[in-house]
């Protein structure tokens, strides 16, 4: 017989009314365990267990837009009292939302030993479909990143392989292979894109191209110190950015890995990476390709060239062609945004088609033309779970490895306090 979990914690006469009404029809089928303040409330109730628990003693965790309230804490002191199993699979219900039937509960402790997965979680339909919001962006930077490695003619240089360059529209179409040039910061106020031919002296900012054709270019890089040790570069920004090199790619023991110029990033940044051939000129193009978010792992800090980075963002095999790298901000309350797309979401039930310019549904690829097609989208509602001490605990960790079911439930059972939002 699976334990029943109920945090009851109210204060309103008629929901401890309700709930009494439950525990009487849930005493043959259910081994209950109710949980509150003024818990003696629950006593006329034959085969319940009571426990009182100070309601402000209970600490609400991150886990609980997913659980029923106080979940986790509940759950520590029952195992802790030895009232519970560390390893027993119970159900926790919130006692405020008390259903008019058993049935939704029997309903979901049988999905829950059918589905074959550890954690069961409550679900609710959204108001309003995602499939037909929008994502809005400010753009950081987009830059350009090409394959690079250490001159083959020896020289102190980092060099990119080479990339399209108009050397026409700066009046150097006809020049001598290996002549180098030198593009000044963007960032300075006022002043215009000027590309100087380098005589003396190396510059120590902006841009270093080389000539390599009338259409072809390549960025050269001087070492900052002929002694220092050097990461094993493998790509680089040739094009201005934010910083005179706003990212660059090395190779690791566990594969190819980006940094980025630490002043490109804030809290809920996204950075893109994307084949420049696969950049298509219309709404779809920024947030496509490999794809990385702000917090989403361990990060580290290195200093290269008087400035500091942040990385290492993991990558797949960079072909022979260029990268487009692109970091995009987070849009404040009411504030502008650069770029105004479909959003996207990583459940994958629609995508956008860049030849249709439409959403369409990724399985049947059919255009949303409406309401009546939205995918079916539902989102966490914190009412009811089945599962250990343990899967509450890691409901983040089960939830991104795909051992989590969810069950519909009823209206009456969530409309009670909204729902999370998206």
């Amino acid at each position: 017989m699976m334990r029943l979990v109920i945090p009851a914690f109210t204060t309103q006469r008629r929901q401890k009314d309700d709930l009494l009404s439950l525990l009487k029809r849930l005493a043959l089928d259910w081994d209950v365990v109710v949980v509150g303040d003024d818990a003696d409330a629950f006593l006329p109730c034959k085969g319940a267990l009571t426990v009182t628990m100070d309601k402000k003693t209970l600490n609400r965790s991150p886990q609980e837009d997913l659980l029923p309230p106080f979940t986790t804490a509940i759950m520590a002191y029952l195992v802790g009292q030895g009232i519970i199993d560390t390893g027993e699979n119970v159900m926790v219900l919130d006692g405020r939302k008390v259903p008019s039937s058993s049935k939704i509960l029997d309903i979901a402790r049988t999905r829950h030993a059918d589905c074959g997965l550890p954690l069961l979680i409550g679900l609710a339909p959204t108001r309003d479909n995602p499939a037909q919001f929008d994502a809005y962006h400010l753009l950081a930077t987009v830059t350009l990143m090409c394959n690079a490695g250490k001159d083959k003619a020896g020289k102190d240089f980092w060099q990119s392989r080479p990339f399209n360059f108009p050397w026409c529209e700066f009046g150097y179409g006809k020049c001598s292979p290996g002549a180098l040039f030198h593009l000044p910061p963007l960032n300075v106020s006022g002043s215009s894109v000027e590309l100087k031919y380098v005589e003396g002296p190396l510059p120590d900012d902006g841009i270093l191209l080389e000539w390599v054709e009338p259409t072809k270019a390549a960025r050269l890089l001087p070492f900052p110190d002929r002694q220092m040790q050097l990461p094993d570069l493998c790509g680089l920004a040739v094009t201005p950015g934010v910083t005179d090199l706003d990212c660059f790619a090395v190779k690791s023991p566990h594969g190819k890995t980006l940094f980025l110029a630490e002043t490109l990033l804030c809290p809920g940044a996204t950075v893109h990476m994307r084949p420049l051939q696969a950049m298509e000129c219309d709404i779809a193009c920024w947030t496509r390709g490999m794809f990385w978010r702000m917090g989403s792992f361990q990060m580290q800090r290195c200093t290269l060239f008087g400035h500091s980075f942040v990385g290492p963002f993991p990558m797949q095999e960079i072909t022979k062609e260029p990268q487009v790298v692109t970091v995009l901000h987070p849009v404040e309350n009411g504030g502008s945004a650069d770029i105004i797309e479909p959003l996207l979401l990583e459940s994958g039930l629609w995508e956008y088609d860049c030849d249709r310019q439409k959403r369409v549904s990724r399985e049947t690829k059919e255009v949303l033309a409406g309401r009546q097609m939205f995918p079916d989208f539902c989102i966490p509602a914190p009412v009811l779970a089945i599962g250990t001490h343990s899967d509450f605990i890691h409901v983040e960790t089960r939830l991104s490895s795909g051992e989590v079911a969810g069950i519909i439930l009823e209206e009456e059972l969530v409309q009670l306090g909204g729902l999370p939002c998206i």
